[in-house]
């Protein structure tokens, strides 16, 4: 059912990695896209994508440090993105998290990482399964 979603995309995940769940619509998902969630190969939550119209334009501009993680703009593949990570020098739990803006196409691709593989400084890793959302990388 999820894969008739409106703008569904086939995220590239890690081995092992499954689909959980996903929603669209005016509850928690969004209204003109979708959340899904992915779990690990030990089924704990891991991952939680969003594909979703762009209706705003996101307003960071500059890397935030507030002590355990920080914001940064980026440029990914030409498209505008806000990236939150933990410091390399600081060891974190703190979840990591890619969006990255298509204005062209007014969308958002967005991955939150919870897995132990995502959290901390591994913002890279979560920045490639963003990107698998528009490249068509996924399975």
């Amino acid at each position: 059912v999820a894969r008739g979603f409106p703008r569904w995309r086939e995220p590239a995940m890690p081995a092992g990695w499954r689909f959980g769940s996903a929603l669209t619509g005016p509850h928690d998902g969004p209204l003109d896209g979708y959340r899904a969630t992915y779990v690990n190969a030990k089924g704990y939550f891991a991952a939680t994508i969003f594909v979703a119209r762009l209706y705003n334009w996101p307003y960071r501009d500059r890397v935030y440090d507030h002590g355990t993680s920080f914001y940064e703009t980026r440029i990914i593949d030409g498209h505008w993105a806000l990236v939150f990570y933990a410091p390399p020098d600081r060891m974190s739990e703190v979840g990591t998290i890619a969006r990255i803006f298509d204005r062209t196409a007014g969308i958002m691709y967005a991955v939150y990482g919870k897995d132990r593989t995502l959290r901390g400084n591994n913002i890279e890793r979560t920045i490639e399964i963003a990107r698998s959302l528009y490249r068509g990388g996924g399975r």
